[in-house]
């Protein structure tokens, strides 16, 4: 259940929240890859496929927290950004977000694959369903639906950022809730874990909707 109280709403965004947010979402995905690895008998390749081959973005929250994905430059792979309370430029934010997709989508895209899961719906309830904007990188790669807002460029004081925030932070929480139905896999704390206590902020849409804790 959301806070009553948001942390990051259109009306009022902290830059130290929103890197705090941004690397409480890329741990939940790290920390989810590595569980998947253990408990899913059919794949074990989470990391590798939606973690290593995709984040090479370092992370520093308030608490002085790093998450260091990879640091690798290739033709794929975006040159490194370093991210932290007092330096978040645009393109790091944007690439972040376009990487950050990226392997949400791996991560549903390999569950629904699986003969080791048995829900088949991952991208459909987790992704699809919720992650509706389009973002461009800095290299002119795209990814998602457009059905609601292009990201070319972001504006951190805007509604539509804070928009996309809270459907991150709601795909975490459904693909967590999933995960716990699940009939296969055998572990039951995933949103405990990577939902629950890893995200301790609250955010609240154009709509006035909040999720977080």
């Amino acid at each position: 259940m959301a806070a009553i109280n948001a942390d990051i709403k259109p009306t009022g965004v902290n830059q130290r929240d929103v890197v705090d947010l941004m690397y409480d979402l890329t741990t939940s995905l790290q920390g989810l890859a590595v569980k998947l690895d253990a408990d899913d008998a059919a794949v074990s390749t989470y990391v590798s496929g939606a973690i290593t081959a995709i984040f090479n973005v370092v992370i520093t929250d308030t608490k002085g927290n790093t998450v260091n994905l990879a640091g690798t430059e290739s033709s794929t792979v975006a040159p490194l950004y370093i991210i932290n309370p007092y330096g978040l430029t645009n393109e790091a934010l944007l690439e972040w977000m376009y990487q950050w997709v990226a392997s949400l989508y791996q991560i549903c895209y390999t569950l629904d694959n699986s003969a080791g899961v048995a829900l088949t719906t991952f991208i459909a309830n987790a992704y699809t369903a919720i992650m509706t904007d389009k973002i461009v990188n800095r290299r002119g790669q795209t990814i998602g639906a457009s059905t609601t807002f292009t990201f070319n460029s972001v504006d951190k004081r805007g509604g539509a950022f804070v928009d996309w925030l809270y459907d991150a932070v709601n795909a975490v929480e459904t693909l967590t809730e999933q995960l716990d139905g699940d009939a296969t896999l055998t572990d039951t704390n995933y949103e405990a874990l990577w939902f629950t206590a890893n995200i301790p902020l609250t955010v609240e849409n154009s709509a006035g909707s909040r999720v977080g804790n």
